[in-house]
C-alpha cells in the first residue's frame, strides 16, 4: 500500500496497477478484498485508473524457476517473470516492487522513447 500511496501523490495521471500474485502451498496470494480497496484508492485520484489482481500460478506452476526456488527469495518474488505470458498485458510495462516509494512523478521516465532497449533503470536517489 505505500508504493500504491506514493504514486498516487505524485502522479494524477492514469495509473493501470497490475498485481501478479498466487496461492501457493501454504502462502495466500493478495485477496480480492485488498485489490479492491487499492482499486478505490487509485479511483479517489483519477476514476480512469485500477488495480487488478492477476492470478499467475497456472504460468508459474507449468515452469517453475527451479534455480532460485530453494534460496531465501519466495516464489512470490519472481512473479513478474510471467508478464509476457498473461493475455492483454500492455505492450510496455513499469516494474516496481512493492516497496518501491516514489518521491516524484514517473512519467517522463516511462514516456521516454526507447527505440532498441528492451528494459532500463534507474539508480536509487537520496
Amino acid at each position: 500500500i505505500i508504493s500504491i500511496l506514493s504514486l498516487i501523490k505524485h502522479e494524477k495521471d492514469v495509473l493501470n496497477i497490475y498485481v501478479f500474485s498466487m496461492d501457493y502451498d501454504a502462502s495466500k496470494g493478495v485477496s480480492k478484498k485488498a485489490i479492491q480497496k487499492l482499486d478505490d484508492l487509485v479511483k479517489s485520484v483519477n476514476k480512469e485508473s485500477f488495480v487488478k489482481l492477476i492470478d499467475v500460478k497456472e504460468y508459474f506452476l507449468s515452469e517453475i524457476p527451479s534455480s532460485n526456488i530453494d534460496t531465501m527469495f519466495t516464489p512470490y518474488c519472481m512473479l513478474r517473470l510471467y508478464a509476457d505470458l498473461v493475455p492483454d498485458m500492455p505492450s510496455k510495462i513499469m516494474y516496481l516492487d512493492n516497496d518501491v516509494v516514489a518521491y516524484n512523478s514517473f512519467k517522463s521516465f516511462y514516456d521516454y522513447y526507447l527505440t532498441k532497449l528492451q528494459l532500463t533503470n534507474i539508480a536509487n536517489q537520496n
